[in-house]
């Protein structure tokens, strides 16, 4: 479902981070998830590259405001967060 890099790395707090944050109904800007990742915001901002890159993740631009952005999972990235959370919460 991910790669193994992505346990143990910012992107994976990243993930989980916007995880809760989607399932209570809220936006994540980048700025939030690069305070999730716990690490510089350079090496965040690596990370959601690799995870947009990689489909995980898609930005949309805040409608009010140019200089927000946010962060929200793609249709594959849900479903394969949901499923490892089936996976491990079954085992």
């Amino acid at each position: 479902m991910f790669e193994a890099g992505f346990f143990g790395e910012p992107a994976w707090d990243i993930l989980l981070d916007l995880y809760v944050e989607t399932q209570s109904g809220r936006q994540v800007d980048i700025t939030s998830a690069t305070i999730a990742s716990c690490v510089p915001a350079t090496t965040a901002l690596r990370w959601l590259s690799v995870m947009e890159i990689k489909g995980i993740i898609l930005r949309k631009p805040c409608e009010t405001d140019r200089r927000r952005t946010f962060i929200q999972f793609s249709e594959a990235g849900l479903a394969s967060m949901q499923s490892y959370l089936v996976q491990v919460l079954a085992n």
